[in-house]
């Protein structure tokens, strides 16, 4: 979803690392998560003869057929923020971004710290079934099943407003809910909007968020949000162009390779680490922020 607020660490992370390189990107897709839009524009990067291909593979097998095109073609295909599960034919040579199922199976696990067995926990998706959300959805169904947890997971869509007014439905009909959680960057502005516009927090309604956009860092100093997840987003756009751009010039000798990007929480003892710093490193600010760089590193050389 070329508009949702997660992508402007991404982008900002592809932007540096074409300045270090010396190339380019074009950013193409679906505003509204829309898979057939997604497929037509990598199509096209097929057809314009591009050097390398980084997309969100958000459905089963979709992306197949376009996936295999461009590898016939010798255009170097890599998944990043989501991939195709094993068995399903896609063919990215590497995926770059979080363990998905592992981290809703993490989140499900802290929140089991604020709520207790028979108590309703809802998770909000913006399209069931998309490979970046779901399987974040079924990890955290996995550890609320065993614990006797009551999950309904509920489809709210892809851009904020929607969302918002979807989860405030929701509630509506569910307000012996406990803990209300995301399992995207949009939506969990979404959770984070409602359960503040509701006041949950002082009827002891708790919330989680996934990704550091800015309405959920301040809902996390405010104490409206239990705590939110930091996936690195900024690395998912700078190790897919760095991944691409070292295949193309050993002339495929550099294959790509799996990047774990990880799993950080962000909650009242560290949330002011993000809310301090206006930068384009966890996408607060699209002005690039640099430190102090490092002077020397030194890398020490083991035994083979």
């Amino acid at each position: 979803m070329t508009a949702d607020p997660f992508f402007v660490p991404v982008r900002a992370g592809a932007d540096d690392m074409c300045a270090l390189l010396g190339c380019s990107y074009n950013w193409t897709g679906s505003e509204k998560d829309i898979v057939p839009e997604m497929v037509n524009a990598f199509s096209v990067a097929v057809n314009n003869k591009v050097d390398g291909i980084g997309c969100c593979i958000v459905d089963p097998t979709a992306f197949n057929d376009v996936t295999n095109r461009a590898l016939g073609r010798g255009i170097p295909v890599v998944a990043y923020n989501a991939e195709a599960p094993v068995g399903k034919g896609n063919n990215a040579m590497s995926y770059i971004g979080q363990d998905l199922y592992q981290a809703g199976v993490a989140v499900a696990t802290r929140i089991l710290s604020h709520v207790k067995k028979g108590d309703l926990v809802g998770g909000m998706i913006s399209v069931p079934g998309s490979l970046n959300e779901q399987p974040r959805m079924d990890g955290a169904a996995s550890v609320f099943n065993q614990a006797g947890i009551d999950f309904i997971q509920v489809a709210v869509g892809a851009t904020e407003g929607p969302a918002l007014a979807s989860i405030q439905a929701w509630y509506q009909g569910h307000q012996n809910v406990k803990f209300m959680f995301s399992s995207g960057g949009s939506n969990g502005v979404a959770v984070a909007t409602a359960i503040k516009k509701l006041g949950l927090a002082a009827k002891g309604v708790g919330g989680a968020a996934f990704d550091v956009g800015v309405p959920v860092l301040d809902l996390i100093a405010q104490g409206q949000l239990a705590f939110t997840v930091d996936q690195q987003a900024y690395l998912q756009g700078a190790m897919t162009i760095y991944q691409l751009f070292l295949y193309n010039i050993t002339g495929g000798l550099i294959t790509p390779v799996n990047i774990n990007t990880g799993f950080k929480y962000v909650d009242n003892k560290n949330v002011g680490d993000y809310v301090n710093h206006k930068d384009s490193w966890e996408g607060s600010s699209t002005t690039p922020v640099v430190l102090t760089p490092p002077k020397t590193i030194q890398v020490s050389a083991g035994t083979r």
